[in-house]
């Protein structure tokens, strides 16, 4: 190895790095156990190695390629892992001396730098992770570049104490005992750095030849008892612009309430902060305060957990988060899918990310998840059970039942069944949760689909909107007319007919006329109904005046009651509030 460092090397040595991880993503998969045993860390490492590839600049300066570096860093970093090595790689760029070539030395100062970067990132760093492995083999290169042992010698020596590192990490942490897996994190570091000699070493890398770096496979369930080891569900990320002038640890100091595993990683254009929270809706609202959204990520951690053990059902069921329900009561075998909802260029997750209050939302539109994005979230749930079912918003409303016939039509040796429901909301809401009470009760498969078809059937939606805000600002009344409308006050009692379309019921031109229309759809049929439940959107006082006022019709309370998702609140609008009700069997 030679002393001076040219920047080819060094745009060598990063590319045959990231290469080095993503071809090893299904074993750091599989060893993964901190954090969280979600079964990730590869996943995550080789999006943000993919990301690096993907920016990274061929430069003559130094500098500049490790500044492209770090800027795809923070906006490709993904897990803990991703946002420790993507503050890694800050540190790297900022000991970096502005030049065509780097000493041996500086290059070791770098790797220094890197590690005290990362460190610093953490508000509480745990040893046994890839900080360990970071700050081990960094100070493996200063302790032999100061003992003058041959600079030819020092990465491959400091290669194999690390190697020792990494297994040491098998024994490092409480939750790890008995594993007898080293840590996720740290042999990605490993993978990384084996690479990275390769490339200062003189070896070619070819950016483009990613044909072996394989797509996503399908995730391999496993039977192992884990131990969860985090009080949050969520592990969320959030990418900043135009950051405000907030210091990092002032920032950190505002999160801290909202959950744990805080890593903020940023340079002069970008933050980008990994958090486990349990309301990352609440976050979005706090971080548009300080600065400009570009990218929002939250990963189910307890149903990635889910999702490597076997579950006890033979029957699982999945939903859209249109779907309006409880979705905390939601059982093990129960599958929420949150649709994608696009505001101002970014995507956020319906129920998820998505903000709860979108009256201050200029526009907002809704996308179906694309064939693969179905893929990677069906196929886990199908190894867990013998038959399932997916429940979807009407055909007549949304693109999804089509895609899930798709992804059918690709598996025909499966069994799934997807179904209509032909509703939306709360009404879809209500077949679920009595789907989910019939499998909990020990309902056969076949008799299951045949009550689907019934109880499809027998439930009605009426929502009852505050105004035409909604539907004008979401493009389902034309702006010309819905201005009329307004002007003149009407009012209209939303329902949906048998084929699953949007229908006008009644219409009112107040709205005590349209409240008192709501309550004569249910006054007719009160004989006839068997359950209910209600949602509303940020009218929660109106809502339980509406139960009171049920309650002495019905003579029975609702079994719940739910917000309704941020997809149909883009169309309803702020202080609507909904009804579905099932009717008895006799009555179908």
């Amino acid at each position: 190895m030679k002393d001076i460092i040219t920047s080819s090397s060094i745009y060598n040595a990063f590319i045959l790095a990231t290469e080095q991880i993503m071809l090893n993503k299904d074993y750091l998969n599989e060893v993964n156990y901190f954090p969280v045993p979600d079964n990730d860390t590869g996943e995550n490492l080789s999006h943000l190695m993919q990301r690096i590839r993907e920016e990274i600049r061929e430069e003559e300066n130094i500098k500049d390629i490790l500044k492209s570096v770090s800027n795809a860093a923070i906006k490709g970093s993904r897990g803990n892992s991703g946002a420790i090595f993507s503050q890694f790689f800050q540190g790297f760029e900022y000991k970096c001396p502005d030049t065509t070539s780097l000493h041996l030395s500086e290059l070791i100062n770098c790797f220094e730098s890197g590690s005290e970067y990362a460190y610093d990132s953490l508000e509480n760093p745990v040893e046994g992770t890839i900080l360990t492995a970071i700050s081990d083999f960094s100070a493996s290169l200063q302790l032999f570049k100061n003992n003058e042992i041959g600079t030819g010698s020092i990465f491959e020596k400091s290669y194999e104490e690390l190697q020792k590192t990494v297994e040491k990490t098998k024994y490092q942490m409480k939750t790890k005992v008995g594993s007898q897996k080293v840590d996720a994190g740290a042999l990605g570091f490993m993978y990384f750095v084996e690479g990275f000699i390769s490339g200062i070493k003189g070896k070619k890398a070819n950016k483009t030849n990613n044909d072996y770096i394989e797509i996503i496979r399908e995730t391999h369930i496993k039977t192992h008892d884990y131990h969860i080891v985090d009080n949050y569900k969520y592990c969320t990320e959030i990418l900043l612009k135009n950051k405000k002038s907030v210091q990092k640890e002032d920032f950190k100091d505002i999160l801290k309430k909202y959950g744990d595993s805080i890593v903020i990683t940023e340079n002069k254009t970008y933050r980008r902060t990994h958090i486990h929270t349990n309301d990352p809706q609440k976050l979005i609202d706090i971080f548009r305060e300080f600065g400009d959204i570009v990218e929002v990520k939250a990963d189910d951690m307890i149903l990635q957990q889910r999702l490597t053990k076997v579950s006890d059902s033979e029957i699982g069921i999945v939903i859209d988060s249109i779907a309006d329900l409880p979705l905390d009561d939601l059982p093990d075998f129960a599958y929420m899918l949150p649709l994608n909802m696009i505001i101002e260029g970014v995507s956020y997750q319906d129920k998820r990310t998505a903000p709860k209050n979108m009256s201050n939302i200029k526009s907002a539109t809704s996308s179906q998840p694309n064939i693969e994005e179905i893929k990677k979230f069906l196929n886990p749930i199908i190894k867990r059970h013998k038959h399932t079912i997916v429940l979807t918003v009407s055909s007549k409303m949304s693109g999804l039942f089509e895609r899930y016939l798709e992804y059918n039509k690709s598996n025909p040796n499966i069994s799934l069944e997807i179904v209509d429901t032909k509703l939306n909301s709360v009404a879809e809401g209500l077949v679920v949760y009595h789907a989910i009470k019939k499998i909990q009760e020990g309902i056969e498969y076949s008799e299951l689909i045949k009550f689907l078809e019934s109880s499809i059937k027998r439930t009605k939606i009426f929502v009852s909107l505050k105004n035409l805000d909604g539907m004008v600002k979401s493009g389902r009344l034309n702006q010309r007319i819905g201005w009329f409308l307004q002007k003149i006050g009407f009012l209209p009692l939303v329902s949906i007919d048998q084929e699953g379309n949007g229908i006008i019921k009644r219409a009112a031109f107040s709205n005590k006329r349209n409240y008192s229309n709501l309550l004569n759809e249910i006054k007719i049929n009160k004989d006839k109904i068997e359950s209910y439940a209600l949602v509303h959107v940020n009218n929660f006082e109106k809502v339980r005046e509406l139960e009171k006022v049920l309650i002495e019709i019905l003579g029975f309370s609702p079994l719940y009651i739910s917000e309704i998702s941020s997809i149909t609140e883009n169309f309803s609008g702020d202080g609507s509030v909904a009804i579905g009700y099932q009717l008895k069997e006799n009555y179908e």
